[in-house]
C-alpha cells in the first residue's frame, strides 16, 4: 500500500517551494515583467521563507502521528455519537426512527429478493400499575428485563425496537407464518415466565404481554405504515381478546 502524501514529502522540498514562491510574489509583477530582479527582492523572502517554511513543516512532520491519532479518535467518536443518536437510552435496542428506518429498507429487500417477513407489535399488559404501585425505577427495571428477553429470542438478523413506554416492534426477517407464530408464543411464554421482585411487593410480581403480527412478502404492497396499522390492529384484537396472547392477520385482508 503506497504511503500517504504528506508522509512521501521532505520538508527541504516544502521550504524551496515555499521560499520561491514568496520570491516571486514579493519581486512583484512589474519588476517580473520588466525583468529587473534586485538581490533585495529576490534573495531577501528566499532567505526568510525557507527558514519559516522548513520549521512549520518540521512540526508538521514530528506530529504527523499525533494528528493521525487524533483523526481516528475523532472518527471513533463520531461513530459513537451516530450510534446513541439510533439507539433507545434505557434498553440498548434500536429507537423508533432507527427501527421504522430499518423496516423501509427490509421492505424494498423483501420485494426484490422475494423474502416474507413478520411484523411484529408488543405491548406490556397493566404496565401503568407497576409504575404506580412500585414507581417508575422498577418500571425502567421490567422494560429492560423484556428487552433482554427479545435479544435472547431473537436472532441476530432480526431486528428489534422500543418505539413507545412499554411497546416494541419486532422484524422477523425471511420468516414464514408459522415460524412466526413459534416466536411470538416462545417470547410470550418467557415474558409470563418472569418475575420481579421490588421492595414494596410481599412476593414476585408477575408481567404478560399482548402480541400482534403480520406477514409481508414480495406480493404485499404495504408500505411501512400500512404495515405498522396492520400489525397494531392485531395488537388491540389481543388486547380485546383478554391480552396474554397472539393475534394475527394475513395483509390482504386489511388492504381492501
Amino acid at each position: 500500500m503506497d504511503r500517504p502524501f504528506v508522509d512521501r514529502i521532505k520538508p527541504w522540498q516544502v521550504s524551496l517551494l515555499v521560499g520561491i514562491l514568496g520570491a516571486a510574489f514579493s519581486a512583484g509583477w512589474s519588476q517580473l515583467f520588466d525583468g529587473v530582479f534586485y538581490a533585495d527582492s529576490i534573495y531577501k523572502p528566499i532567505a526568510i521563507g525557507m527558514p519559516m517554511s522548513y520549521l512549520f513543516y518540521r512540526s508538521i512532520w514530528k506530529n504527523r502521528n499525533l494528528l493521525g491519532s487524533a483523526n481516528r479518535q475523532l472518527e471513533e467518536a463520531l461513530e459513537k455519537i451516530t450510534l446513541l443518536s439510533r439507539m433507545d437510552s434505557l434498553t440498548g435496542l434500536l429507537n423508533r426512527g432507527a427501527f421504522f428506518e430499518g423496516l423501509e429498507a427490509e421492505i424494498l429487500r423483501s420485494r426484490r429478493y422475494g423474502h416474507s417477513m413478520a411484523f411484529v407489535m408488543m405491548d406490556l399488559d397493566y404496565f401503568k400499575a407497576i409504575n404506580d404501585n412500585y414507581g417508575h425505577l422498577a418500571g425502567d427495571d421490567v422494560i429492560r428485563k423484556v428487552a433482554d428477553v427479545l435479544r435472547e429470542e431473537l436472532r441476530i438478523v432480526d431486528m428489534v425496537g422500543r418505539i413507545g413506554g412499554e411497546e416494541f416492534a419486532l422484524l422477523l426477517v425471511e420468516t414464514d407464518r408459522e415460524s412466526a407464530l413459534q416466536v411470538c408464543e416462545r417470547i410470550r411464554e418467557h415474558i409470563e415466565n418472569l418475575r420481579f421482585n421490588f421492595n414494596t411487593s410481599p412476593e414476585p410480581v408477575a408481567l404478560t404481554v399482548s402480541i400482534g403480527y403480520c406477514m409481508m412478502d414480495s406480493t404485499t404492497a404495504l408500505s411501512s405504515k400500512e404495515l405498522y396499522s396492520v400489525a397494531d390492529k392485531c395488537l388491540y384484537a389481543a388486547k380485546e381478546g383478554g391480552r396474554n396472547r397472539v393475534c394475527n392477520s394475513f395483509t390482504e385482508k386489511f388492504s381492501e
